[in-house]
C-alpha cells in the first residue's frame, strides 16, 4: 500500500505518523512519567523541610534542658522524690493548721512520673467546720506550691455536730531534670 503512493504522500503520511507518535508518546508516557516525579519530589522537598524543623526543635529542646539542668542546681530546684513528698506534706499541714482545720490522717500516694514532670499526691482526711474547710480548700488553691485538690468527699461525722469529715486527695505538679 505504502508503494503505491508518491515520494510526497509518503513523506505526509510518515510526518504524520510521526506526529502522532509523539504526541501519543507525550500524553500517555512522558506527562504521567514526569508528574510523578514532580510530586515525589515536592514530597521529598515537604519532608526535608520537616526534618530540618525537627531538628532545629531538638537542638532547642536540649539547650533549654541543659540551661534547665544548670539553673535548678545553682537555685536548688533538684530534689529528690522523697524530699518533694515531704515538702508537700508539710505545705498541707501548715494550711490546715492555718485554716483551723483538724488533720486526723495524711499519707503520701505513689509519685506518677512523666518525661519533664511528676505529680505528687496525697491522700488526706481532716476534720472541722464548714467554714474552716472552706478556707482550708480555698487557702489549697491558692497556695504557692500548687497544690490542687483532685477527689473529695464530705460527710459528717455524727448527727447534731456540726464539724464536717473531709477525705481528699491533693496533688501537686514538680518539674524534673532527668540526668543525660
Amino acid at each position: 500500500m505504502i508503494r503505491h503512493l508518491s515520494k510526497r504522500e509518503r513523506a505526509i503520511l510518515l510526518m504524520t505518523f510521526g506526529v502522532v507518535l509523539v504526541a501519543s508518546g507525550d500524553r500517555f508516557i512522558l506527562r504521567p512519567a514526569l508528574g510523578f516525579f514532580k510530586s515525589h519530589l515536592e514530597e521529598l522537598e515537604s519532608t526535608e523541610a520537616k526534618l530540618a524543623r525537627n531538628y532545629a526543635l531538638l537542638a532547642g529542646q536540649e539547650t533549654v534542658a541543659g540551661e534547665y539542668g544548670r539553673y535548678a542546681e545553682v537555685f536548688g530546684l533538684i530534689r529528690t522524690p522523697e524530699a518533694e513528698t515531704q515538702e508537700t506534706l508539710k505545705a498541707v499541714e501548715q494550711l490546715g493548721q492555718g485554716a483551723q482545720v483538724k488533720i486526723l490522717d495524711m499519707k503520701p500516694l505513689p509519685v506518677r512520673e512523666g518525661d519533664f514532670s511528676n505529680v505528687f499526691s496525697l491522700q488526706l482526711e481532716c476534720e472541722g467546720s464548714l467554714e474552716a474547710i472552706a478556707r482550708f480548700l480555698l487557702n489549697i488553691g491558692e497556695s504557692r506550691e500548687g497544690l490542687r485538690v483532685e477527689k473529695m468527699r464530705l460527710a459528717a461525722p455524727r448527727s447534731g455536730d456540726k464539724s464536717l469529715r473531709a477525705n481528699m486527695q491533693v496533688s501537686t505538679i514538680r518539674m524534673v531534670v532527668k540526668e543525660p
